[in-house]
């Protein structure tokens, strides 16, 4: 009797315990990480989300031994999950730590981090955007980045499809990127999908520093090679600009690369001219060799192109990698792009001195772009300076290709007309006459009259259309596609080279009347 009592108080006591915190009644786990954030030449940011509270510290050291100990930091609470952090400093260039976190008698698997290397001549890295959607494909596109063995990535954003939606961030993301983000980093610009949703904040509590959520734009360095990643949501901001003319300025790196969401050149997609009455001539002063963007869903690289009133001007290579895992979009060939595909990939890029060696990869592994810049004296080989088109050539092309693809706010049908005033914006200092029609394909199904007419030099000109269909079964989609598929095409000659350029799918937008 007496033992039975002893027991019974035993395990009451064991239950108070358990109820007031004495004792650990709920298994604490890592629900995020442990993951690599804004790598170093002496400093590494390691990151992990837990589900409870509790005293944290970080073991790291050398040739797996973990002789040395921090303690993490509380960076933030998001819903259920605590995100801790360590700040590791005083490392020692282009080393391999090995660490794993402890917490309660347990630990994780042991992973491990290198160190940039200073003024490291070789360095090689991986570009990729638009990760969100499809985790099966982002996941085989991991899983082919780690077997590259890449020193970083960095990426064009849209990590996740609703930034402010905290399941996306673990579902779309953190459960992809688990096994490759504890030992290569990944540094992310915001893309829109992060930024117009919670204006960006659980992309900087999870992915950035310190920096403000409405100034998410940063640089960094490693080896010979200047990094700088720009804000999307301000293409006109002066205060980004003068920051941007600083930070490139004082670096001395042999090569310089640009990386934000929205591409400056972009004829597939969503045909982005993001920054166009600033940033290229930014670019091409400033002497960037690679302008990295996403937002459209497709892989694009353009020939190098420079302004051809200023012949001695830098050439900038302008590539959209936008294929990581979201929904593909279509694309469109012109001679001003060396390579054009709608697939899920991402780029791979080496770095040895003056040789850089670009391959573009597809989900099956199977090459689909390379390229090879070789940096002669103070500019590039002649080999490559052969290949440079003209900007303002490229400029009108792409200019003209965003303002033929457009929403209608009616539906063409056999007997009601769909006006519609198209407006085409030239940034050609000459006028330029022009021939706007439909397509082959959609004159099957539509009729309008042709328009000719001359585009004002840096100017608006205004077309006014009647679309009619000729049959009664067009039908719209959930996103506004009509079908069947209605396009426009454009011809004009500019410096002498004749241009034609079709639209996107014509959309039907009631919403904007």
């Amino acid at each position: 009797m007496k033992k039975r009592s002893f027991t019974l108080i035993i395990w009451s006591l064991w239950v108070v315990a358990m109820i007031f915190g004495q004792l650990p009644c709920v298994a604490q786990n890592l629900t995020k990480g442990p993951y690599l954030v804004a790598p170093g030449s002496t400093e590494m940011i390691i990151r992990w989300e837990s589900d409870t509270l509790s005293d944290y510290t970080l073991n790291y050291g050398q040739e797996r031994v973990l002789s040395d100990t921090k303690r993490a930091n509380l960076r933030g609470i998001k819903g259920d999950g605590y995100l801790y952090e360590v700040v590791i400093e005083d490392l020692k260039p282009g080393v391999q730590y090995d660490y794993q976190v402890s917490w309660d008698n347990r630990h994780t698997t042991m992973s491990s981090f290198t160190t940039f290397r200073e003024k490291q001549s070789r360095l090689h890295f991986v570009a990729m955007g638009d990760s969100r959607s499809n985790p099966d494909i982002f996941a085989s596109i991991m899983n082919s980045v780690d077997r590259d063995e890449p020193e970083f990535m960095i990426s064009m954003g849209d990590l996740v499809a609703i930034g402010g939606n905290l399941a996306e961030w673990q579902t779309y993301y953190f459960d992809v990127t688990k096994n490759v983000t504890n030992h290569i980093p990944l540094v992310s610009t915001l893309g829109d999908h992060e930024g117009e949703n919670d204006n960006g904040e659980l992309f900087r509590h999870f992915m950035r520093t310190d920096q403000p959520t409405e100034k998410q734009w940063f640089s960094f360095d490693y080896g010979d090679a200047h990094f700088i990643s720009l804000d999307y949501r301000y293409p006109d901001s002066k205060e980004m600009a003068r920051w941007f003319k600083r930070d490139i300025s004082s670096s001395d790196a042999r090569w310089k690369f640009v990386y934000m969401h929205r591409p400056a050149y972009n004829l597939g997609g969503h045909r982005s001219t993001w920054g166009r009455g600033k940033w290229p001539e930014l670019f091409s002063k400033y002497h960037v060799d690679i302008v990295f963007a996403g937002h459209s869903h497709v892989y694009e690289r353009f020939f190098p192109m420079r302004q051809q009133h200023v012949p001695d001007s830098w050439p900038v290579t302008y590539i959209t990698t936008g294929g990581a895992g979201a929904g593909l979009y279509e694309v469109m060939q012109n001679a001003s792009l060396a390579v054009a595909e709608s697939v899920n990939h991402y780029v791979d890029v080496v770095i040895s001195g003056d040789t850089l060696r670009l391959t573009a990869i597809r989900n099956d592994s199977s090459l689909l772009d390379e390229l090879t810049i070789v940096k002669q004296g103070a500019g590039y080989t002649p080999a490559y300076n052969a290949l440079v088109q003209s900007q303002e050539s490229v400029n009108l092309l792409t200019d003209l290709a965003t303002s033929i693809s457009v929403a209608l706010k009616y539906v063409p049908l056999e007997w009601h007309m769909a006006p519609h005033v198209l407006t085409l914006r030239s940034s050609a200092n000459e006028e330029i006459p022009f021939l706007l029609e439909l397509t082959e394909n959609a004159a099957r199904a539509y009729r309008m009259n042709a328009f000719a007419g001359v585009l004002k030099a840096h100017g608006v000109t205004q077309v006014p259309l009647e679309i009619f269909s000729n049959t009664d079964s067009i039908t719209i989609s959930g996103w506004g596609s009509i079908n069947p598929e209605l396009r426009f095409k454009l011809i004009y000659t500019y410096d002498s080279v004749e241009e034609t350029i079709l639209s996107g799918r014509i959309r039907y937008r009631p919403s904007f009347r």
